[in-house]
């Protein structure tokens, strides 16, 4: 099956400052990738290319073969999306944010949504469970409402490779699991690729086909979360101490942190 989504020795990054190196990998159409590793490793610059918010070098990035550098904004935004952690503060409606997701798609001299654009609207607001919220304030929304606002805004993009930069590391866990079982199903019932930052090694394991592990701007490791995600990879990147083993339903590794308390009174036992 060949890669939807290619990364091709990346190697954009800021001017004078951090810069991924040589970061390569390759998702096909349906995918839900996760990007893991701690702070400062190139997560989010990474999606900062693919949005087009950073200057990407000539063949580095292929989206379903088209090299990502010869794209527009405008277009590339009829085919990626992008979910950040937080909504902008602005004061309007869940319909209203929502169909600003049809923005790419205005005609010149086109000030009014068509029909169509409301359709999608609706159909991707009871999609995302946020229908009935549709004439309230976002700013009357709990973070996990905003959240599921920001996918449907997303969504109403059309788009065929989904971003998103740790959109559950503020929620709690029944929120984070409604938006990861949500995002799971996008996959698989309209076939969108999900490129994914997120921080908790365990929801990765759990939701994520394939994970991509970063350390210092480049890739230290990629494949399925059973080949990522053993301890000596963690320990490597993390420089943390901990303990893996499987979960007895979905045979996905888990993750178990160990303390300092813990590693002490272990060694004085060993002594």
């Amino acid at each position: 099956m060949k890669d939807y989504l290619k990364v091709n020795n990346a190697c954009y990054g800021y001017r004078g400052a951090f810069h991924l190196s040589d970061v390569s990998f390759g998702i096909s159409c349906g995918i839900f990738c996760g990007i893991v590793g701690p702070n400062g490793s190139g997560k989010t610059t990474l999606l900062k290319g693919l949005t087009g918010e950073l200057e990407i070098g000539k063949s580095q990035v292929f989206l379903n073969e088209v090299d990502l550098s010869l794209v527009s904004s405008k277009e590339r935004a009829k085919t990626i999306a992008i979910v950040t952690q937080f909504m902008e503060p602005i004061e309007v409606t869940v319909e209203e944010y929502v169909i600003m997701g049809r923005i790419p798609y205005r005609q010149r001299f086109q000030f009014f949504e068509t029909d169509y654009d409301f359709r999608l609207a609706e159909k991707y607001m009871k999609m995302t469970g946020v229908y009935d919220l549709r004439h309230k304030m976002l700013s009357n929304l709990s973070g996990g409402e905003q959240q599921l606002v920001n996918i449907a805004k997303a969504l109403v993009q059309e788009p065929t490779l989904l971003l998103l930069d740790e959109p559950t590391s503020h929620l709690d866990i029944s929120h984070q699991v409604q938006i990861l079982n949500l995002i799971h199903n996008l996959t698989n019932e309209l076939g969108i690729t999900v490129l994914m930052i997120i921080h908790d090694l365990n929801l990765a394991s759990e939701y994520c086909d394939y994970l991509v592990l970063m350390k210092n701007g480049k890739v230290f490791h990629k494949g399925t979360p059973e080949e990522v995600l053993n301890y000596e990879n963690i320990e490597k990147v993390y420089d943390t101490v901990v303990i893996t083993r499987e979960n007895p339903l979905s045979k996905r590794p888990v993750v178990f942190l160990v303390s300092n308390k813990v590693l002490t009174n272990a060694s004085k036992n060993l002594n």
